[in-house]
């Protein structure tokens, strides 16, 4: 269950970060963050067009089963700026 809480907590981070919008936008990622020194640190563990092949490269890389990682759609810059983020 560790393993879930990190992909959501993961998830929530790279839908906000400017940073995982410009480098990943019109993506699907399945990413990972950790509260260290009180602040959430965050990483993308795998990326792409297809859903399902993120999330099985996503669950390799960390070990675990398809059925605990989350995947999120990552807006582009230029829709962020329309939804007004």
């Amino acid at each position: 269950m560790a393993e879930h809480n990190l992909t959501v907590a993961g998830a929530d981070w790279a839908q906000y970060d400017p940073d995982v919008a410009g480098r990943y936008g019109g993506n699907w990622v399945v990413a990972v963050a950790r509260q260290h020194n009180g602040r959430f640190q965050g990483e993308v563990i795998a990326h792409g067009q297809d859903p399902e092949a993120v999330r099985r490269t996503g669950a390799e890389r960390l070990g675990v089963a398809l059925d605990v990682v989350v995947v999120c759609a990552v807006a582009t810059m230029e829709s962020r700026t329309w939804i007004g983020w």
